[in-house]
């Protein structure tokens, strides 16, 4: 049987700040993971912030539930001030 540990497959889980090629991050979506906030006024303009800074040094790779939450999440970091060409890439 073999040994499901990650160090025994080779790999390992580096720190946050490995050179790395791009970050992943998850549209927010799900109000229960942010109790309290308003997402689309609170959540999602520090979503944008934190997209447009990473995107200025790496690519920017965005998870989210759909293609209607895509197109959403597409939208908001131009109104952030992200610049066309920008290192963002989503994914549904």
């Amino acid at each position: 049987q073999p040994d499901p540990s990650i160090r025994a497959r080779g790999l390992h889980m580096p720190p946050e700040w490995a050179p790395h090629e791009a970050t992943w991050l998850t549209w927010p979506h799900c109000a229960e993971t942010w109790p309290g906030m308003d997402l689309p006024a609170r959540v999602e303009p520090a979503y944008v912030a934190m997209v447009t800074a990473l995107a200025t040094g790496e690519h920017v790779h965005l998870t989210c539930l759909s293609d209607r939450h895509a197109a959403s999440a597409a939208s908001r970091p131009r109104d952030g001030g992200l610049p066309d060409g920008a290192p963002v890439t989503l994914h549904a």
